[in-house]
């Protein structure tokens, strides 16, 4: 996997010499998709690890377990999170707020992940779809009804954040992740402390959301990265 790779070849260059660019979060946007219960602290504040830390940790949990994270997702986001245990570029920033919901009643499937740099920024990362029927579902919805009950809790999320930390935010994520890492901060308590979006082949809006006032406030803030071989535009 070429992320993989990338990780491993820049592990000694660190943030103060090359800014986190677009690989980068798109490394970052392959976190919340662990299972990283016991690893990561599940709060906003005050119980922070560093990704050495935490992946330590995680790679106890595994205990020779391989663990995939499912048929769709591959391997490499375990392998890419250990890399980055022992990495200059990764193993100090600190990681936070692991949140995770699955609710048939709610039909909801959300994951997501907070990182802070040594400069006190943010870097919010969301999960796309997982393996689950649920999952699936929940992509249906969108699809048909423009509207899914993360786009809510991506909003709370994001504004717990921010309640609770004072840096600008910069958000990521795959898929329906990615969605969201555009909705949650136009629709959040301090969208003028965004620094950038990076939306990994993200659905898209209805128009009513795109010509919103919230929507243009952040629109040049946000950068759209889709494939060729992208199977819904």
């Amino acid at each position: 996997m070429y992320l993989l790779d990338y990780v491993r070849a820049n592990a000694r260059v660190t943030e103060a010499v090359e800014p986190y660019n677009e690989v980068d979060m798109l490394a970052f946007a392959s976190l919340p998709y662990l299972a990283l219960e016991g690893a990561v602290s599940t709060g906003c504040s005050g119980e922070d690890r560093t990704i050495g830390e935490a992946a330590a940790l995680y790679r106890v949990k595994l205990n020779g377990d391989p663990n995939p994270p499912g048929l769709f997702i591959p391997r490499d986001f375990i392998d890419i999170f250990l890399e980055m245990e022992q990495a200059p570029r990764y193993r100090d920033l600190k990681i936070f707020g692991f949140r995770y919901k699955w609710s048939l009643e709610e039909e909801e499937q959300f994951s997501a992940v907070g990182l802070e740099t040594q400069d006190g920024d943010l870097i919010l990362a969301f999960a796309g779809t997982d393996d689950t029927l649920l999952g699936w579902k929940e992509d249906l919805n969108l699809a048909v009804n423009g509207h899914i009950a993360g786009q809510e809790t991506s909003v709370e999320y994001v504004n717990d954040v921010l309640n609770c930390r004072s840096g600008n935010f910069s958000m990521c994520g795959f898929s329906k992740g990615g969605h969201l890492a555009v909705y949650a901060p136009a629709m959040c308590c301090a969208p003028e402390r965004l620094n950038r979006v990076f939306d990994f082949d993200g659905p898209g809006f209805r128009s009513d959301f795109l010509e919103s006032d919230r929507f243009l406030a952040i629109r040049d803030r946000c950068i759209l990265i889709a494939p060729r071989y992208s199977a819904v535009s």
